[in-house]
This record gives C-alpha cells, sequence and structure tokens, in this order.
C-alpha cells in the first residue's frame, strides 16, 4: 500500500510542477521546510528516496545543472548522517562503511561528467528526461507494490 501511495505521488508531482510553473508560484522558507520535513520522514521510512528530491526539487523550480548539484549535496549530507548514526550505534562494519565510502567517491567523476551533458542538453530536453524518470520511477513503485 505505502509503495502505491508512494509512486502515486511520484506520478502526480509532474503535473502539479506543471501547473504551479504555469501560474508562476512562488515558494518561499515554509514550503522549503515542508519539503524537507516530507524528504525527511520518507528518506527515514524508505530507501531509494532519491527520486522525491528530484520531483521535489524540480517542482521548487530547480533545473539543469543547478538540480543536479543540489541532489548531489543533499545525497552527501544524507549518506554522511545515516553512515555517522549506523556507526554510532555500532551497526555499520568496518568493512561495509569502507565499500560505501569507496563507492561515493566514485560518484564524484560521475557527477562531473553528468553536469557536462546536462548542460550541453539544455534545459528543455533535461526537465523531459527528468519527468520521465520520476514518472517511470512512481510506475515502478506501483509496480513493486503490486506485488506481480
Amino acid at each position: 500500500m505505502l509503495g502505491v501511495l508512494l509512486g502515486l505521488t511520484l506520478i502526480i508531482a509532474v503535473p502539479i510542477r506543471r501547473i504551479l510553473k504555469k501560474y508562476e508560484f512562488h515558494y518561499g522558507i515554509k514550503t522549503i521546510i515542508g519539503f524537507g520535513f516530507l524528504f525527511g520522514t520518507i528518506s527515514g521510512t524508505t530507501s531509494g528516496s532519491g527520486m522525491f528530491v528530484i520531483a521535489g526539487l524540480s517542482g521548487l523550480g530547480l533545473g539543469g545543472v543547478a538540480l543536479l548539484g543540489t541532489d548531489a549535496a543533499i545525497g552527501l549530507v544524507n549518506a554522511i548522517a545515516r553512515s555517522a548514526a549506523y556507526w554510532r550505534f555500532d551497526s555499520l562494519p568496518r568493512d561495509i562503511f569502507i565499500a560505501g565510502l569507496l563507492m561515493g567517491l566514485v560518484t564524484f567523476p560521475g557527477t562531473w561528467i553528468a553536469s557536462r551533458l546536462v548542460a550541453m542538453m539544455g534545459m528543455t530536453l533535461h526537465n523531459l528526461l527528468i519527468e520521465g524518470l520520476i514518472i517511470g520511477g512512481g510506475v515502478f513503485l506501483i509496480y513493486q507494490a503490486s506485488g506481480l
């Protein structure tokens, strides 16, 4: 049931983003705090919550390299906070921590290459690709929840 709800939320985020853009919605600190609270809750209770960050930041008007960089920074802070919590409670073995650290380091050149590709492709194409990924992620969550 939760997967269906999360999937539908992602799918609905795309037309909501377009409607907000059409009516030139301007967000403030309350919107950002609300989004942070929602992401924090989802991030703490499910895996793969990165798609919600992309949907939320895209809905707030970020796109292109700014979207990519902000998502990467949020992911880094989130990973550090989780690792610290697990380490503190002796739930993160050293070998797993080192493997995670090495995998994380590999993402830096990938993010740099992605930022160059995003800059070359232009904002319109990038937004369409992001919307497609958000909708695809929502469909996938619903499919997983259905048990098929």
